[in-house]
């Protein structure tokens, strides 16, 4: 179990918080349950020789995309043949859920993805039109591309994935990092990075969990905010990713209507619609021009390779010390 905290002063009473928890929890047989906390981050950036301000980036706990990656170097320390991403928002549907999950990583594929399904049987919740979504709706694409997944019913190579119903082979946990210049939607980056880097994943729609998403406590504007940065580094990301020859990635409708057009400018309009103070507007202009200034998909590959380094440097490492194990009744 992979514990996170939004703030360093956290940290010990989160893991204590989960160990109590673990302690509670009767493990099926066969079962091994170990703890990935601070002992994780700091032994890994400690003890692997690589640039260790990069490295704790890519671990830091308070962002999503270091999250999965504390998920990726337990994977590599266990040496395990497969990694399945769960989050403990969520229900498993099916006892077989790990066998569907992992079964086509021995077919070739580098990653395997299933659903979120939101109130009983829809992926996502419509949302109610606002003077907002007149200037940006993401819901709608996405709606458009989950149900398209839906009606096929098949195994597809889609441009997204669900982190917290994901499959990943060593091919992808030892070889790519997520990438931390995306503060959430860090499943979709990963897929497309991933495919733009020659790697196979599906996402299979019979593949579902149960999603019980926290009530959203962030005032409206400040969501679309956070969304806006990772929308804006993503499209900048593929841009840059094009020029240097990458492969085309069909991404319609979902995420590439929210990328198109003047994607600054309708988030302004969206923000100022849902009342985002000033500064928090400029701050997102300011976010824009600067990534003009820069290349996310080249400084992505400075991070696959910081992270091939730190990888290889875990392996064979005895993982007692940073995974210890916890016993339940």
């Amino acid at each position: 179990m992979v514990v996170a905290w939004t703030h360093g002063g956290l940290a010990e009473a989160a893991e204590r918080w989960v160990r109590e928890l673990l302690a509670a929890w009767r493990a099926p047989e066969g079962v091994t349950a170990r703890l990935a906390g601070a002992a994780l981050g700091e032994g890994i950036a400690a003890a692997t020789g690589t640039d260790r301000g990069t490295v704790a980036d890519l671990l830091d706990p308070t962002h999503y995309s270091g999250v999965r990656n504390r998920c990726l170097a337990a994977a590599v320390l266990l040496d395990a043949d497969s990694l399945v991403l769960l989050d403990d928002d969520e229900a498993l549907r099916d006892e077989d859920l790990l066998d569907a999950l992992t079964a086509p990583l021995a077919d070739g594929w580098d990653g395997n993805a299933g659903l979120y399904m939101e109130d009983g049987e829809r992926v996502v919740v419509p949302v109610e039109p606002t003077a907002a979504t007149l200037h940006f709706d993401a819901n709608g694409p996405r709606l458009a591309a989950f149900e398209a997944l839906l009606d096929g019913g098949r195994p597809v190579a889609a441009p997204f994935a669900f982190g917290g119903n994901l499959a990943l082979s060593p091919r992808l946990f030892r070889h790519l990092p997520f990438d931390p210049i995306v503060p959430r939607g860090e499943d979709v980056d990963y897929v497309l990075s991933a495919r733009l880097r020659g790697h196979c994943m599906q996402l299979d729609p019979a593949i579902r969990v149960d999603h019980f998403a926290p009530r959203k406590r962030a005032a409206p504007w400040r969501q679309l905010w956070i969304d806006g940065w990772r929308f804006l580094a993503q499209r900048r990301k593929l841009a840059c990713a094009a020029s240097a020859g990458g492969p085309p990635l069909d991404l319609d409708p979902y995420p590439g209507r929210v990328l198109t057009g003047d994607l600054g400018e309708r988030l302004a309009r969206a923000l100022a619609a849902l009342g985002a103070p000033p500064v928090a507007m400029a701050r997102l202009g300011e976010w824009e021009r600067e990534l003009e200034g820069r290349d996310p998909w080249a400084a992505y590959g400075e991070l696959v390779d910081v992270w091939l380094e730190t990888t290889d440097g875990l392996r064979g490492k005895d993982a007692d010390g940073w995974l210890p194990r916890v016993e339940g009744r």
